[in-house]
């Protein structure tokens, strides 16, 4: 039986070159070019880094920022490698972040089964995050993000939320504020014109 995963808050500019390589690897495994900021950026503009090992290697990591004044974070990415996935690495990053987070509630941003890209594989993710509580954002009518592979483009997604304390879901200026938040922070150098006044239009209640 191979020994259980462990996960540690970590410190990108601290992480040995070895384990930056294997969340490089991991990283490009998982997601598409269409999604991928580049890593070093991503890494170094104040994401918060978790990492899950089994002995000395890095099989999974996630990244998160906090967006101040939102009460809200985001969870950019979260990734296990192919061979460890569906053996609980996933839960436990989730429970990390769920434990060292400073916030409200996490977003989550999510393939649109059958719209993007694998339908099976963006189905089980999507199935993941919801048994972890997260919902869909009942005042967003439509969500999407931008393309890193094409600039200007629009990927279909789908925006949850994962409640960490007792409160409602974003709503009115709370949700416009996060998704102005999530835009700038992510997007708005390679979004097309009219991705954000979009987004902002799309919100109902």
């Amino acid at each position: 039986m191979s020994p259980p995963a462990w996960i540690n808050k970590v410190s990108w500019p601290g992480l040995p070159d070895r384990d930056r390589e294997s969340i490089r690897l991991i990283y490009e495994d998982v997601f598409p070019p269409t999604e991928r900021r580049p890593l070093e950026d991503l890494m170094t503009s104040g994401a918060r880094v978790w990492a899950a090992r089994r002995a000395d290697d890095v099989i999974g990591f996630a990244a998160a920022a906090v967006f101040k004044g939102v009460g809200a974070g985001l969870l950019r990415y979260l990734a296990v490698t192919p061979p460890e996935q569906s053996s609980g690495v996933g839960s436990a990053l989730l429970a990390a972040l769920a434990r060292d987070f400073p916030v409200d509630g996490v977003l989550i941003e999510c393939e649109v089964p059958g719209r993007t890209g694998d339908m099976v594989q963006a189905t089980r993710r999507l199935a993941f995050y919801e048994r972890w509580g997260a919902q869909r954002l009942e005042c967003l009518e439509d969500y999407f993000m931008a393309d890193f592979s094409k600039p200007g483009e629009r990927i279909p997604m789908v925006l949850l939320w994962k409640p960490l304390m007792a409160v409602e879901q974003p709503r009115g200026q709370r949700l416009r504020a996060a998704l102005e938040a999530i835009f700038e922070s992510s997007y708005a150098n390679v979004a097309g014109a009219g991705h954000l006044a979009d987004l902002l239009a799309n919100v109902r209640c």
